[in-house]
């Protein structure tokens, strides 16, 4: 076979010049677009969603505000009737109402300790303990190293 006859093809099996590739290629086109737009709406719909929520979010705040302030004393209730009952239990199991007192108030002072103790730890913690001891070491380096400076003999 000769060169030319490799690359010769009858002409109904070659494609002509902007027919069916130009075809293919506004289809393709299309389909990209309609992809575009497809994306863009799921955008515009997600921005709108997100826009909804956030004034759901923002409306949602005093009422949870009011929520939290109200569970705070139920939750104080709840804890002074759960002590009362380990006391009259208490009490009942001994006979005695300064073992029944005594229940109530050891219940007191434990919890009283336990929120002594998360309370400096939380105020441990957000006295930023580890930039102030970082703090402290370069204050220390710089003082050693001006120290040793001011101590050498001058050249």
């Amino acid at each position: 076979m000769e060169p030319t006859e490799q690359n010769s093809r009858p002409r109904e099996n070659q494609e002509p010049h902007g027919g069916a590739a130009h075809s293919e290629l506004s289809e393709e086109l299309e389909r990209i677009l309609a992809l575009g737009e497809q994306s863009l709406d799921v955008v515009k719909s997600s921005a709108e969603l997100f826009k909804l929520e956030f004034v759901l979010a923002v409306r949602s705040i005093p009422k949870a505000a009011a929520s939290w302030l109200l569970m705070l004393p139920a939750t104080l209730l709840v804890w002074l009737s759960f002590s009362a009952l380990v006391a009259w239990a208490t009490f009942e199991w001994s006979g005695q109402a300064l073992v029944g007192f005594a229940t109530l108030f050891a219940l007191q002072l434990l919890s009283l300790f336990v929120l002594r103790w998360a309370l400096k730890k939380y105020q441990r913690n957000m006295s930023f303990p580890y930039t102030t001891q970082s703090v402290q070491q370069f204050r220390e380096e710089l003082s050693n190293a001006t120290a040793k400076k001011d101590s050498a003999p001058p050249p």
